[in-house]
């Protein structure tokens, strides 16, 4: 009996769990207890995310529904109610304080990052005919997860006006953050229907990743520009989170 091989592509959303979905924003200077923002936080202030993936199978003959199994997958997501909130509100909070003080022009970003998970995965899944058509099947699997933020942003700019004229004064920091990479599972359950069309639920505990970057803090006061490199490293983060998937089979 000859092995036969199953391609599917897979499009799905997230919801994060755990620590990787829990923030502490509170409307106050300082208040963002989330891990780019407070090095000794642990809590990734992730919300919900969308998803993209590839799944091969490769029946094994000599157990009927057996499969040997080989995922990729890529997961994007944004940052939670919470964080978003803060962030909102930092930026009002920012251009008020400096406008009150006389100054003008006043322009503030507060840019957070989005996490970006890209697990690789080999496993088992077994599938069982339940009816003509329709069939059930569920799968377990690990292997290594690659972890990485995107870009944090935080930067002011305003006119500060003198007797005959005004300066213009910008402070920027940038914090760029490294791929890490570690273990990571899965395990879900789901639904086939026809040939052609799955759908399933998913979990996914990718691992311990130390967030870590380099960027920098920059300044410009009357045209004279200074620029400084910073690093960071702070808590591990725990990216874990429950997928739902529609996958096409081919």
């Amino acid at each position: 009996m000859v092995a036969q091989v199953d391609f599917s592509l897979h499009l799905g959303g997230s919801m994060p769990l755990g620590s990787y979905a829990s923030s502490q924003c509170v409307h106050e200077v300082g208040g963002g207890n989330v891990a780019w923002n407070t090095e000794s936080s642990n809590q990734a202030g992730a919300g919900l995310g969308i998803g993209l993936g590839w799944k091969v199978r490769i029946n094994m003959p000599v157990v009927k529904g057996l499969g040997i199994i080989i995922t990729g997958d890529y997961h994007y997501s944004y940052p939670s109610r919470d964080v978003k909130d803060y962030v909102a509100w930092k930026n009002t909070y920012d251009n008020n304080i400096f406008t009150s003080a006389g100054m003008s022009g006043v322009e503030t970003i507060f840019e957070v990052p989005s996490y970006r998970n890209i697990p690789i995965i080999l496993g088992f899944d077994y599938e069982r005919t339940i009816a003509k058509g329709i069939s059930v099947y569920g799968e377990i699997g690990a292997g290594l997860n690659f972890f990485k933020p995107t870009r944090f942003e935080s930067s002011i700019s305003y006119t500060t006006p003198t007797a005959d004229s005004y300066i213009y004064q910008e402070y920027m920091t940038t914090m760029n953050y490294e791929t890490t990479t570690s273990f990571a599972f899965q395990i879900g359950a789901g639904i086939k229907l026809s040939k052609y069309f799955s759908l399933g639920l998913h979990y996914y505990n990718l691992g311990y990743q130390r967030l870590k970057g380099n960027g920098s803090i920059t300044s410009m006061y009357d045209d004279v520009y200074n620029a400084d490199r910073i690093g960071f490293q702070g808590e591990t983060l725990n990216p874990s989170m429950l997928v739902l998937k529609a996958g096409y089979h081919f």
